[in-house]
């Protein structure tokens, strides 16, 4: 913006002007008369600068009015397919095995278990099932549990009746021993095929037969991906005597009419073992969470109707003690 002057005549200035000694004076007349008439100079009386201001423009922003892009939006048909309404398969898949087909080799080393039993006291348990370096009480937790149900369910009477009728046929395998001190043997505990279905459905049945030499089928379930199911590897003979383990595995015990399978953990297996695999106070030993055996229950009760066995299964759970822990153990007699 342009700024203007402006000029400014002061009082003072013009007194000076009216002082000048120049202007001429008339002297008055002695008679008294009028003074002459002083007339005073009245100034510059200058024009003020009344000039146009300047005009200034403004600045203007141009706004880019240019065309927005155009997105072509995606006008492809949706799948308008069927959906699969299919009802899925639910049904248990075939786990069978044809043996045959996996070309497998027994060992020269095979024997039937003749003796399954519960031992009843620790003087008979013989064997280590909590790994703690003794043998005692707290190595046979499960079976005080089924000796106190004897008036409900005798489990060595089941046992004992399996063997003899031929309901149950468990083979022992010696893999890697040839009748001498050894390292690296494996046992393997092969359940056979029905007794129906042997060679010779006959043989090895009965009380005073259980000693035949006979041949045996193994059962299609003893195997799983062609490997045995129950395996203790690393065992070693040494002076007659057999110590394998600790390994986890399954094992099935016949209650009531039920089948009831723990799934064992560090189990060992142990006794005297001789050529032609003559196998004496065999034990088969280990731990169970409480747990498995509670869920072991409920799971071969659920049948209609259930056995015996069940009407008092509910109080397992609040009768078995099996330490702060909550595994138990159990020793096996394998003869």
């Amino acid at each position: 913006m342009k700024l203007f002057r402006m000029t400014t005549v002061t009082v003072a200035s013009l007194a000076l002007l009216a002082g000048c000694p120049d202007d001429p004076v008339t002297s008055g007349t002695p008679d008294g008369a009028a003074d002459s008439t002083v007339t005073t100079d009245a100034g510059d009386a200058g024009t003020s600068d009344t000039g146009t201001p300047d005009a200034v423009t403004p600045d203007t922003v141009t706004t880019d009015a240019g065309t927005p892009d155009a997105v072509t939006p995606d006008t492809g048909t949706p799948d308008t397919g069927t959906p699969d309404t299919s009802t899925p398969d639910t049904s248990t898949p075939d786990t069978s095995q044809d043996i045959a087909a996996c070309n497998i080799t027994f060992a020269d080393e095979v024997t039937r278990v003749n003796v399954a039993s519960l031992p009843g006291t620790m003087a008979d348990y013989q064997c280590d099932s909590n790994d703690d370096g003794t043998i005692d009480d707290a190595d046979g937790e499960l079976n005080g549990l089924l000796g106190s149900l004897s008036s409900f369910v005798d489990v060595n009477a089941e046992l004992g009746a399996s063997v003899e009728d031929g309901s149950l046929i468990l083979l022992a395998e010696f893999a890697g021993y040839a009748g001498a001190d050894a390292t690296g043997v494996t046992t393997n505990l092969l359940i056979g095929s029905d007794i129906s279905e042997q060679p010779d459905p006959t043989c090895g049945v009965g009380a005073g037969n259980l000693d035949a030499v006979c041949d045996w089928d193994v059962d299609p379930s003893s195997y799983e991906n062609c490997a045995p199911v129950v395996t203790v590897p690393g065992c070693t003979v040494s002076g007659g005597e057999l110590d394998c383990g600790p390994a986890n595995f399954q094992f099935s015990l016949p209650l009531g009419g039920l089948s009831l399978t723990l799934d064992i953990t560090d189990g060992r297996f142990k006794g005297g073992l001789a050529t032609g695999a003559v196998m004496t106070d065999g034990r088969l030993c280990g731990s169970v969470p409480k747990s498995a055996i509670t869920d072991a229950v409920d799971a071969a009760c659920a049948v209609d109707p259930p056995p015996e066995f069940c009407s008092f299964a509910g109080a397992i759970g609040l009768i078995l003690n099996c330490g702060s822990d909550d595994i138990c153990t159990i020793v096996l007699e394998l003869g």
